[in-house]
């Protein structure tokens, strides 16, 4: 939940590593409840980091560990240089870190699984999505300032 600020506990180390002002330097922020569900996991289960959209984006697909370079940002994905900064792999393990596409991007084919229950072509794509502010504008038609 994005009003979900219960990662208090990390904001020190965060904002010991994460540049000066940066969007993930917030007990809110993906990046720490990320460091704080590792810390719960005691067992070290966790295979992926994902947002609600390559949840669903997986689950089509059969397979995650991907995402969009939208909802990547608050886990302190860098979209200029489109790479996962150094300083978040010492935060995180970087293994549970997504592969980053820009939006819209095609990554994987639907299930074939689904694609039969569902009566949908073998060939449909699954493509990257983005955050659902995003989504939102572009939902709008808006195509310039104003």
């Amino acid at each position: 939940m994005y009003n979900d600020s219960s990662a208090i506990d990390q904001l020190d180390r965060l904002r010991e590593l994460a540049p000066a002002g940066h969007v993930c330097q917030s007990a809110s922020s993906g990046l720490a409840k990320l460091m704080a569900q590792t810390l719960l996991d005691s067992q070290q289960q966790a295979r992926y980091a994902l947002h609600q959209s390559d949840w669903i984006a997986g689950r089509l697909a059969g397979h995650y560990g991907f995402s969009d370079e939208n909802n990547a940002l608050k886990l302190g994905y860098d979209p200029q240089a489109r790479r996962w900064p150094d300083w978040v792999g010492r935060l995180v393990n970087p293994v549970l870190l997504p592969e980053v596409q820009p939006p819209g991007t095609p990554v994987a084919g639907l299930s074939a699984e689904l694609a039969g229950r569902w009566r949908l072509p073998a060939d449909t794509r699954i493509v990257t999505g983005t955050t659902d502010s995003t989504a939102s504008v572009i939902a709008t038609g808006i195509r310039e300032p104003g």
